[in-house]
């Protein structure tokens, strides 16, 4: 495979792109395994790596194809690997203060509450029960 001829032809050529494709895909996947053990991020990766190539072939300048494409791979493997770890972060919070607001709940014995309730309301006079259970079980205003 002739680097400079390749070059010139994979701004033109779909052929040509999946000969460096299929040249280089196995040497990538090894090299970004430094990086992660997930098989489907790293494929994924690689994908994002040829597609952008292919649609960005008129502005993108490449005088080495290896080295672009290590280093696009490496780059965009390391892109996801941050992103992935902020959106874990995030879930990782999300469900701390899920559990505290379950926690909470659960501290609250409803049945005393209940009760304690009714006996509160019970102890009021005549018209304010009436006006009480207008305004909150009957959704009546004032």
């Amino acid at each position: 495979m002739n680097t400079d001829t390749l070059v010139d032809e994979l701004l033109i050529n779909e052929e040509a792109l999946e000969e460096v494709f299929h040249h280089y895909f196995d040497e990538l996947c090894r090299f970004l395994g430094y990086y992660t053990r997930d098989v489907q991020l790293i494929e994924d990766c690689l994908q994002d790596v040829f597609v952008k190539l292919w649609e960005d072939r008129d502005q993108i300048h490449i005088f080495h194809v290896k080295t672009y494409l290590y280093r696009a791979a490496r780059n965009r493997v390391l892109n996801a690997l941050r992103n992935e770890g902020t959106r874990t972060a995030h879930l990782e919070r999300w469900f701390k203060e899920e559990m505290n607001r379950q926690e909470a709940e659960e501290c609250i014995n409803r049945e005393e509450f209940s009760h304690i309730y009714r006996e509160a309301i019970g102890r009021l006079p005549e018209k304010c029960k009436i006006v009480y259970y207008s305004c909150k079980e009957q959704q009546k205003t004032y």
